[in-house]
C-alpha cells in the first residue's frame, strides 16, 4: 500500500470512529455532511511521481456561491479571519458575472504519516463552516 493510500485509510478510520460516518466522493476525497455544509477532507502527496514527497490534509468547504460582489464580503472575510485558529476563509471573483464565492480552506502537513489533532481541527472546521454559512446567508443573498 502506497503512503497516500496509507494516509487516506488513516483519515477514513479515525474521521469514523469519531463522527460515525464519512463519505467518499468520485475523486476518492472524503467529506462529511454538515448541518449547513459540506467539509472536505482531501489527503494529497506534493508529488504524485514521488512516493516519498510530503503528505498533507487539506479541510475544504464552499460555504457560498454567486453572491453579489461587494466591499462588504471582502470586509466580512478579513473581519472573520481574525477569529480563526486555523483555516483561513476566502473569497473568488467569478469573472463579468460579479459574482463571488466564499470558501474556507486548512492544510495541514502530515509528518511521519502522524494524524496529531485532525479530530480537533475537523471540529473546529466543522463548527466555522455551521456558523459562518447562515451568517453569510442572513449578510449576503
Amino acid at each position: 500500500m502506497s503512503r497516500i493510500e496509507e494516509l487516506k485509510r488513516q483519515c477514513r478510520k479515525t474521521i469514523t470512529e469519531e463522527f460515525g460516518k464519512v463519505s467518499i466522493d468520485d475523486d476518492d476525497d472524503l467529506f462529511l455532511e454538515l448541518e449547513h455544509g459540506i467539509l472536505y477532507v482531501i489527503c494529497k502527496q506534493a508529488d504524485d511521481n514521488d512516493d516519498e514527497s510530503d503528505l498533507y490534509i487539506d479541510l475544504f468547504s464552499v460555504l457560498a456561491r454567486d453572491l453579489n460582489e461587494s466591499s462588504s464580503i471582502i470586509r466580512w472575510v478579513n473581519d472573520h479571519n481574525h477569529s480563526h485558529r486555523i483555516g483561513k476563509v476566502y473569497s473568488v471573483d467569478h469573472g463579468d458575472e460579479r459574482k463571488t464565492g466564499i470558501y474556507f480552506s486548512y492544510v495541514s502537513l502530515v509528518v511521519n504519516n502522524q494524524l496529531d489533532n485532525l479530530n480537533e481541527h475537523i471540529m473546529y472546521a466543522a463548527g466555522t463552516i455551521d456558523d459562518a454559512v447562515p451568517e453569510i446567508n442572513e449578510k449576503f443573498r
